[in-house]
């Protein structure tokens, strides 16, 4: 027990009176531990990357997007996300689904894309929402309806037994 008791103090009286030969910073504060604020992450990039796919595929630009007959911030962050990495030679369809007439987004577009040289290809302006996200709710109420009363299910063949597919989800020429 002694000889712990003086082992303990002559370790204690090391590092109080030498200390360490070279600095080293208390955990997470040494250099490189955490990025600098400034600089980009994986995640960032990721992020990027999401916002850019997301952009691209909703293609719409929204009256909030716009402001005084100009692209405001939002705009012109969203078109660059929408253009980013397009070939010469792609077609761009980008919809505009605002109060004001389409001839004056077209034209605040217009001069955006002009004086930031952005794009070289060629862009389709459409007035309204983009058609691809205005999918109808019937199919898939219905298809929760036949997901409910399967998860419900009591008896494990109770379920399959009682679907029956519609008519159209029938291919042609197969009996059922």
């Amino acid at each position: 027990m002694r000889y712990t008791h003086y082992m303990f103090v002559g370790v204690v009286a090391v590092f109080a009176l030498g200390g360490c030969t070279k600095e080293q910073s208390s955990f997470g504060t040494r250099p490189g531990f955490f990025p600098q604020e400034d600089q980009p992450t994986a995640v960032d990039h990721m992020a990027d990357i999401q916002i850019r796919n997301g952009a691209r595929e909703n293609s719409t630009l929204n009256s909030a997007d716009f402001k005084d007959g100009s692209l405001n911030a939002l705009g012109k962050a969203k078109l660059q996300d929408i253009l980013v990495d397009r070939d010469p030679g792609d077609m761009v369809v980008i919809y505009v689904d605002g109060g004001e007439p389409l001839a004056n987004h077209r034209g605040a577009i217009d001069r955006y894309l002009a004086s930031n040289h952005l794009f070289q290809g060629s862009i389709d302006v459409r007035e309204g929402p983009n058609p691809r996200f205005a999918t109808p709710a019937a199919k898939s109420l219905s298809d929760l309806a036949k997901a409910d009363k399967s998860f419900h299910s009591t008896t494990p063949g109770e379920a399959e037994a009682s679907y029956s597919p519609s008519p159209a989800a029938t291919p042609p020429g197969s009996s059922r």
